[in-house]
């Protein structure tokens, strides 16, 4: 007795239904046929027939003429498994600096003198622009100055094998001593280095037909924006849950105005409509470092997350709150040399030795930099 086994690991396709329209679900089955020419067959398991037409296989070298079989045993067995309702997000934040003209690219934060750094690279043609433009991700993060303008990019795709629902999303802003956004990571520190700003509404840049939503924003100077939904368990209310002393007050773009600086969080909250399997969410915010002298200096990274939930539409089920990796970006290093040498002997009513010219204090030609 001889045993043969075949073992083979298959994967659903992205658009793999798992139910009907009524919630009932789908079984998909695998049948598998063995041939034989044996005189003698028995299966041990399934059905046995004979071949009928078709060559299976194509034994006589026909190349499966469909009217040349040989009549031979065939072992037939079925399996049958069950697709998974599964809803799955897969969401992204992605930055990309706004002010430096050409771009001068992204560097590793886990290594800044990397010098081929492997950035994770989203190229996207946002609203803003005219043509397409890279994003990064961690490990990488954007270059920019202080003062100067970048953009962050979110970006919610739905990769599981049904339709989700009640989408919400908040974001707190980078600040000094900022921590994760969710319940899961509120003590955790993000590490930033300095303040960033918004300078504008957050945009939308892509959405699926039907979905609706509304954004909104809180104004809180401690950061301490309520986010009841971004619970570690079931519990969402009261809005002050597990954030005692929250600011629990969210307005619209129209109530801010032009104090977009005051900005310290937003949510997008899903109104209507549902995230088909397949579809994604892509918005925008437009940022700036704060330029105040001394607050964001070279070398320095501000760090920013966002935290989500959503329900699994078919089942209605709430799934747990995720809040996605960090994305950073530096304050590039930016060095400047003078072309001025003199004598700092505070000459002529001068001080010496503070650097500055003053006084009668004398210059000094042709002088050679060796960098």
């Amino acid at each position: 007795l001889k045993t043969i086994n075949i073992r083979f690991t298959t994967q659903p396709r992205l658009d793999s239904v798992a139910g009907d329209d009524d919630g009932n679900l789908i079984p998909s089955t695998n049948t598998t046929d063995v041939v034989t020419d044996s005189a003698v067959v028995s299966c041990q398991t399934g059905t046995q027939s004979t071949e009928s037409g078709d060559d299976i296989d194509d034994d006589n070298g026909d190349a499966g003429d469909p009217n040349s079989g040989n009549n031979e045993a065939i072992c037939s067995t079925n399996a049958s498994f069950q697709i998974r309702e599964a809803a799955q997000m897969a969401s992204q934040k992605w930055i990309r600096d706004t002010a430096i003209i050409p771009n001068i690219g992204f560097v590793n934060s886990q290594n800044l003198n990397d010098p081929s750094p492997a950035c994770p690279i989203f190229t996207y043609n946002p609203i803003s622009e005219s043509a397409n433009v890279d994003y990064t991700r961690f490990p990488c993060v954007a270059q920019g100055l202080a003062g100067g303008s970048f953009e962050y990019l979110m970006r919610i795709q739905n990769t599981g094998l049904v339709n989700t629902e009640d989408y919400i999303l908040y974001d707190v802003l980078p600040h000094l001593g900022d921590t994760g956004v969710s319940e899961a990571l509120d003590g955790d520190s993000r590490l930033t280095e300095f303040h960033t700003y918004l300078t504008g509404p957050v945009v939308e840049e892509d959405v699926p037909p039907g979905f609706t939503y509304v954004i909104e924003y809180n104004t809180d100077a401690g950061y301490n924006s309520c986010r009841p939904e971004m619970s570690s368990d079931s519990t969402e209310s009261p809005a002050d849950h597990w954030q005692p002393g929250c600011n629990n007050v969210w307005v619209d773009a129209a109530t801010i105005g032009a104090a977009w600086n005051t900005v310290t969080s937003f949510r997008i909250r899903q109104t209507a409509g549902v995230i088909p399997s397949g579809e994604e969410l892509i918005f925008t915010a437009p940022m700036l470092i704060d330029g105040t002298p001394g607050e964001a200096e070279t070398g320095e990274i501000a760090w920013n997350t966002f935290a989500q939930r959503f329900d699994n539409q078919p089942s209605g089920r709430r799934l747990l709150t995720a809040e996605p990796r960090k994305v950073g970006i530096i304050v590039e290093e930016v060095f400047s040399i003078g072309n001025r040498v003199w004598i700092d002997d505070g000459i002529g009513g001068g001080i010496a030795d503070n650097g500055r010219i003053d006084g009668t204090e004398i210059g000094v030609n042709g002088i050679t930099v060796e960098l």
